[in-house]
């Protein structure tokens, strides 16, 4: 299922205009921009809305994506008084959104499909990791100004719109597994073996992690340290 959480994205801005032929229909409004973003980026959506050629102004629109138990409204607001819209969202996962407009309790979809595919970015991942370096360690602690070493990975990975529970050996239940030698930057690594996992990093590339490590030490880059560990890929 995509992820959808408010806010305002990074990479790449997904564009609505009105069509040319909106006025053509009693109602309509457009999705069109960017066909690719970046997993966990955030963006805007823009749409013009019009209502017998018109703009459709205080107008109620819903702004909706398609998941795998059907569609989603993320947010429903009125138009301004050109009929403009505007949502900021984060995109969870590939998907397809619509603009609908619901008129006497019917909903009316007002706009074509518009894809969007979401491209994974383990690098965006270890940047985020590493905009935390010589923050200092403390137990129990998930950020903003301090970590411990799951509650820097939990904080990291919300970035994305991935929930993670304060916890090494529960983090290893989450994403999907993938051998060490194919492990990529990015990547959650997990320290330990079977029910029990001690520590938690996310892999900078080059045999190096981002870690918030033990007491008096701050978050830093290092050297994978034991060959004892589980990958796993949440992006």
């Amino acid at each position: 299922m995509v992820g959808v959480l408010a806010g305002s994205l990074g990479a790449g801005l997904v564009g609505v205009t009105a069509s040319p032929a909106a006025a053509a229909v009693p109602a309509a409004a457009k999705l069109s921009g960017a066909t690719s973003v970046t997993t966990g980026s955030r963006a805007t959506l823009h749409a013009i809305g019009t209502v017998d050629g018109k703009p459709a102004a205080y107008k109620s629109f819903s702004l909706q994506y398609q998941s795998s138990k059907g569609w989603r409204t993320v947010s429903t607001k009125k138009a301004r008084p050109s009929g403009q819209l505007e949502w900021t969202v984060t995109i969870g996962g590939t998907s397809n959104w619509r603009v609908v407009l619901f008129v006497n309790g019917t909903q009316k979809t007002l706009s074509p499909n518009h894809h969007v595919k979401a491209k994974s970015s383990g690098s965006a991942v270890v940047k985020a990791a590493s905009r935390q370096a010589g923050k200092p360690y403390r137990f129990g602690a998930a950020g903003p100004n301090s970590f411990d070493c799951s509650g820097l990975t939990q904080y990291v990975f919300k970035q994305f719109g991935k929930s993670l529970p304060h916890s090494a050996t529960k983090q290893a239940r989450y994403g999907r597994s993938v051998s060490k030698s194919a492990k990529q930057p990015g990547d959650l690594i997990l320290f330990g073996s079977g029910s029990y996992y001690s520590h938690a990093a996310i892999y900078a590339g080059g045999n190096y992690m981002w870690d918030a490590s033990t007491a008096g030490q701050p978050v830093a880059k290092r050297k994978i340290w034991s060959n004892t560990y589980v990958v796993r890929r949440l992006v």
